[in-house]
C-alpha cells in the first residue's frame, strides 16, 4: 500500500487498532487540522458566564460547561465533534415509551417536561407524582394488572381488548363486515349510519353486547358532532374510528348539465371527505386523551382516476391526503391513521355495475378473475387498527386484487 504524503507508515496492523489511538499517534498534515468549538446538550446545566473552558460569556445557554472541549483544541483527522443541539429541537419524549423502558425513580429525575403543552398527559397527570423510590402506580382493572382499562388508557389497540369502535356507513357493504369484525372481538361497536332505523336492527346480528345504533346525515355538521359524542358517551370513550361512509354516482363532464355537475359535487364531496374530515375532529376530542387508531377507507379511483365519476376520485384523493396530515398531526397523541384503498367490492353500491353486461370486464380487471369480498376489507382494516399497526400511519393499503399496480 503506498504511503499518504505527511503520515508514517504504520503496517496493515494500523486498520485495526482504536480509532482514538490512531489519532493520538499520528501527526496531522496542517490542511487536516480544524478547529470549532464543541459541547455537549445539556438542558438543566448553567452556561459558563466566565469563559470557562474556552467558550465566551456569551456562549449560548445550551452549551455545556462540563466535557466541553477548548475552542483552540485542534479536531484530529480521525477525531469526532459533538455538535451542539439547540434545546428548542428537543423532540417530545412520549410518557408511554419512557415509562415501559425506565424504572419510577429514574423518570422522577428527568427534569424537563416529557410533553410540550396540549400534547397529551404529563408525568404526573398519568400516574400522579411519585415519590423518592416509589414506584409508579399503575392503571388496571381490579384483579387484571393488564386488562382492558389498562391498555385503553395507554392507547393500546390490540384484538380482544373490548375497545369502543365507531364505524361510520355501518349498515351495509365494507361498513356492516367491519363492523362484525370488531365485535367478533370483543369491542364494543357504535354503528353510525344515515339510514334511520337499519343499524338498530343490525346490533342484534353482532356478536358481544354493548353496541349501539346512531343516525346521522354526514353533511349535517351539527348532527355529525351529536352523534359522535352520543358514541363516546355510550361506550365509555372511544379508541377506534373507522370512516367508511361514502357515494358514488355517475357524472361524466360532457353529459351532464352545469347545475347537475355541481349538485353531484356538492353531494359526493360532502359524505366523502368533509363528513370523514368533521366526524374525525369529533373523534378527536375523545382519543388525544388515551391514544388510538383511525382508518380510513379510500378507493383505487384515487390513484387511477374516476372519468365517469371525478367527484368520487377528487373526493378519496383528498382522503388520502387527510390521512397522511393527520398522521403527522396526532402522532404525539399515540394516534395513528392510515388508510385502505380497495378496488371492486361486491357490496350493494356496487351490485348494479356487477350484474351489468360490464360485470365480466370489471372481474377481469383483477387477475383473479373476481372482485373483492367485504370480509377482505374488514380484515385489512383491522389490523390497521391493532397495536402492532402503530408503525403503519400514514400509510395507504392497496386492496386491488393486482387490479390497478402503483409504485
Amino acid at each position: 500500500m503506498p504511503r499518504t504524503p505527511g503520515l508514517p507508515d504504520r503496517g496493515p496492523c494500523h486498520r485495526g487498532r482504536p480509532l482514538a489511538h490512531r489519532a493520538a499517534s499520528a501527526p496531522q498534515p496542517s490542511h487536516l487540522r480544524v478547529t470549532m468549538p464543541t459541547a455537549t446538550h445539556a438542558v438543566d446545566r448553567p452556561r459558563p458566564g466566565d469563559g470557562a473552558d474556552g467558550y465566551p460569556p456569551s456562549a449560548p445557554s445550551h452549551w455545556s460547561a462540563r466535557r466541553s472541549r477548548p475552542a483552540d483544541r485542534p479536531v484530529g483527522r480521525y477525531g469526532r465533534t459533538r455538535c451542539p443541539v439547540p434545546a428548542a429541537r428537543v423532540p417530545a419524549i412520549s410518557v408511554v415509551a419512557l415509562s415501559r423502558v425506565l424504572p419510577a425513580d429514574r423518570l422522577a429525575t428527568i427534569r424537563r417536561p416529557l410533553n410540550p403543552p396540549g400534547r397529551g398527559p404529563t408525568m404526573s397527570e398519568a400516574h400522579g407524582t411519585p415519590e423518592e423510590g416509589a414506584a409508579t402506580p399503575a392503571v388496571a382493572d381490579e384483579g387484571d394488572p393488564s386488562g382492558p382499562q389498562s391498555r385503553r388508557a395507554h392507547g393500546d389497540a390490540s384484538p380482544g381488548a373490548g375497545r369502543a369502535v365507531l364505524v361510520t356507513g355501518a349498515a351495509s357493504g365494507m361498513g356492516w363486515a367491519i363492523a362484525k369484525r370488531f365485535a367478533a372481538a370483543g369491542d364494543r361497536v357504535a354503528l353510525l349510519d344515515k339510514a334511520a332505523g337499519v343499524a338498530d336492527e343490525l346490533l342484534g346480528e353482532l356478536d358481544g353486547t354493548g353496541h349501539v345504533a346512531l343516525q346521522a346525515d354526514l353533511m349535517d355538521s351539527a348532527a355529525v358532532r351529536t352523534a359522535v359524542d352520543s358514541a363516546a358517551e355510550r361506550l365509555g370513550g372511544l379508541d377506534v374510528l373507522v370512516n367508511n361512509a361514502g357515494v358514488f354516482t355517475l357524472h361524466p363532464i360532457t353529459e351532464v348539465s352545469y347545475e347537475v355537475w355541481q349538485q353531484h359535487w356538492q353531494s359526493t364531496l360532502g359524505p366523502n371527505l368533509i363528513g370523514a374530515a368533521n366526524v374525525t375532529w369529533c373523534a378527536v376530542q375523545h382519543l388525544k386523551e388515551r391514544g388510538g387508531r383511525i382508518v380510513n377507507v379510500s378507493s383505487r379511483g384515487a390513484f387511477r382516476g374516476e372519468p365517469e365519476a371525478p367527484a368520487y376520485g377528487a373526493s378519496k384523493a383528498g382522503l388520502n391526503s387527510f390521512g397522511q396530515s393527520l398522521a403527522l398531526a396526532l402522532a404525539p397523541y399515540r394516534i395513528s391513521v392510515a388508510t385502505v384503498a380497495p378496488g371492486f367490492v361486491r357490496t350493494p353500491m356496487a351490485k348494479e355495475y356487477l350484474e351489468a353486461p360490464g360485470g365480466d370486464a370489471i372481474r377481469a380487471q383483477s387477475p383473479f378473475g373476481r372482485v373483492g369480498e367485504p370480509d377482505e376489507i374488514a380484515a385489512a382494516v383491522f389490523y390497521l387498527a391493532s397495536e402492532k399497526a402503530e408503525w403503519a400511519s400514514g400509510a395507504v393499503l392497496d386492496l386491488n386484487g393486482a387490479s390497478y399496480l402503483r409504485t
